[in-house]
């Protein structure tokens, strides 16, 4: 019992929500909203796959304006696929990894960049509170952890930590990283239908013979 009931908490703790965005390097996509990439936005490379950032999270989609490079409650990255070993790729996934118990919701735009570089592209994410807004707490409610207030119009939340990864996708759907799952699940099934289906097969097959001589023996033994 006791192992089961650290199954379930583990669970618990894995509970997370995922945001993805797919897009490929043929793809026409939005210009730029800001004059120049500015040269301190994090990249994310070959080498630099994924990154952890924090962001607080606004009250409304309308605190940011779209080109708002300052604003807190957003992110501005790099999408770099120049790398030698990306380049046989065409198509690309960006993926955003959160914890469940942060009431937030994150939104993804991809823009092109000015360069024209089709290998290279920009991400904008933001981040808005996905939640019921309630009354100041001031403590009295526990159960909203992340939620403090002075007065209903100075609403402030905790950041929020997430993962940020990008990917190449293999045959246009399937992500580098779930390569060893699919290979697992793969292997099994062939395991699970050369070795464990002939034995069911065999097995149904027993018990349908023994149910047609049991028929054919009542059946015998009506007619005398």
């Amino acid at each position: 019992m006791t192992p089961l009931l650290l199954l379930l908490l583990l669970a618990a703790l894995a509970f997370g929500n995922t945001e993805v965005v797919k897009y490929t390097i043929s793809d026409s996509l939005l210009s730029l909203p800001v004059p120049s990439p500015d040269s301190q936005w994090p990249v994310l490379s070959q080498s630099h796959q994924d990154k952890k950032f924090n962001i607080t999270p606004a009250l409304s989609s309308s605190v940011c304006t779209e080109d708002d490079q300052k604003c807190l409650h957003r992110l501005w990255t790099v999408l770099d696929t120049t790398g030698t070993k990306w380049s046989s790729y065409s198509t690309y996934m960006l993926r955003i990894s959160w914890p469940a118990h942060f009431p937030t919701k994150f939104s993804i735009n991809i823009y092109e960049s000015p360069s024209g570089n089709p290998r290279l592209r920009y991400a904008r994410i933001d981040a808005i509170v996905d939640a019921v807004h309630t009354p100041p707490s001031d403590g009295i409610y526990p159960f909203l952890p992340h939620h403090t207030s002075t007065t209903t119009s100075e609403e402030k939340w905790e950041p929020v930590p997430f993962y940020l990864d990008l990917e190449p996708l293999h045959l246009g759907f399937l992500p580098e990283s779930m390569i060893p799952v699919a290979i697992c699940i793969v292997v099994i099934s062939i395991f699970v239908y050369k070795f464990i289906v002939p034995l069911i097969d065999r097995y149904l097959q027993t018990l349908a013979e023994q149910a047609r001589r049991e028929l054919t023996s009542n059946g015998f033994k009506r007619k005398n």
